[in-house]
């Protein structure tokens, strides 16, 4: 789901090399797959040796950047050319996996950067549920009065399927108030599954 944010390649220029520093979603993976040489640059912290960056050449980044920006835009027309429902319910599965990481790791920043990934797709998730038409289809926000930071909780429903649900602290504006109610189920295990989602679009 990262393909769908806006990506900044972290780098730096010097003499005829650029350094490409870790972190920017699936560059190295084009560059491995396309057999663009690159020089590794590693560094011990404490007693794990981790890889700090990598060095590519002046002619060799500018042919990664054209192709990571033609992958970038491949997978984004593929997503954005299936039905909205399919969208979401893409988009809350990977909500639901990050949602579950950040409860789960151990590590403050790397909880935080769970966190933040979830707010970013749960708007662009709403933002979607906004064109879809489909009478089994709910969606919106109620407060929850038991909590008094994560107050606001965004409710997905697909009638017949499952409903999934998410606390946050902010409020997004145009979301509608959910029609619904909490149906009493954790989120445990995600529970749309698209062969069911599909045949419901069909059939309507």
């Amino acid at each position: 789901m990262k393909f769908l944010l806006k990506h900044r390649i972290k780098c730096e220029k010097k003499e005829d090399l650029i350094k490409v520093f870790t972190g920017t979603y699936n560059l190295i993976n084009i560059a491995n797959k396309n057999n663009i040489p690159k020089t590794v640059i590693e560094k011990f912290d404490g007693n794990h040796l981790i890889t700090e960056g990598y060095i590519f050449t002046v002619n060799d980044f500018y042919w990664l950047k054209i192709l990571y920006k033609e992958d970038l835009e491949k997978k984004r027309c593929e997503f954005f050319s299936m039905d909205p429902l399919i969208q979401v319910v893409r988009i809350l599965k990977y909500i639901f996996k990050r949602n579950t990481d950040a409860k789960e790791v151990s590590k403050y920043y790397s909880s935080i950067n769970a966190y933040d990934d979830k707010t970013t797709f749960l708007k662009l998730a709403l933002e979607i549920s906004r064109k879809i038409k489909y009478s089994f289809f709910n969606y919106g926000f109620q407060e929850d009065p038991l909590n008094s930071y994560h107050k606001i909780i965004y409710y997905f429903e697909i009638e017949s399927v499952g409903q999934v649900s998410f606390h946050s602290n902010i409020l997004f504006p145009g979301t509608p108030e959910f029609s619904g109610e909490w149906i009493g189920i954790q989120n445990i295990k995600f529970p749309f599954d698209l062969r069911q989602i599909r045949k419901l679009i069909k059939n309507e």
